[in-house]
């Protein structure tokens, strides 16, 4: 029971009361505790919702991170242990050789040798064999016939 009903109790305990008084009370007493076992509800469901509401949050934080991650991926091809931006312009790659650990474009270094980063990064192929690489990531190039 809550401090009210108690201080109640104590003021009116004293004093002679008739049967309809009493009953007032009683029902004053009543009310006061569905209100304070619902406030107590609403306590635990704030609470609870709270707690929900963290876990969503974290859930959309690693989804989000799926998702950016898959952008990134999304924008490369892997062949060969080495990574080819898609061209959106054309079907194909650009012409370039990126790093599978650092994202960041490789070159052939000394030149006609295998392509490699700042990182440490070294691709399996070489500058010569760029050319057969992009043909075997790349589609074929469709070829129409006329009918006539």
């Amino acid at each position: 029971m809550s401090d009210i009903s108690t201080l109640l109790s104590d003021l009116l305990g004293s004093i002679p009361t008739n049967a309809v008084l009493r009953e007032r009370i009683e029902f004053i007493k009543d009310q006061l505790a569905a209100e304070d076992k619902a406030r107590s509800e609403a306590f635990k469901t704030i609470e609870r919702l709270l707690q929900e509401n963290d876990q969503l949050r974290k859930r959309c934080d690693e989804l989000e991170k799926q998702v950016a991650a898959h952008a990134v991926t999304d924008q490369y091809t892997e062949h060969r242990g080495a990574l080819f931006k898609k061209d959106r312009s054309k079907i194909g790659h650009h012409i370039a050789v990126y790093c599978p650990k650092c994202k960041s474009s490789a070159a052939p270094f000394p030149p006609g040798e295998a392509f490699s980063c700042e990182c440490g990064w070294f691709s399996a192929f070489n500058e010569a064999e760029l050319e057969g690489v992009l043909k075997e990531i790349s589609p074929p190039k469709v070829k129409f016939k006329r009918f006539v």
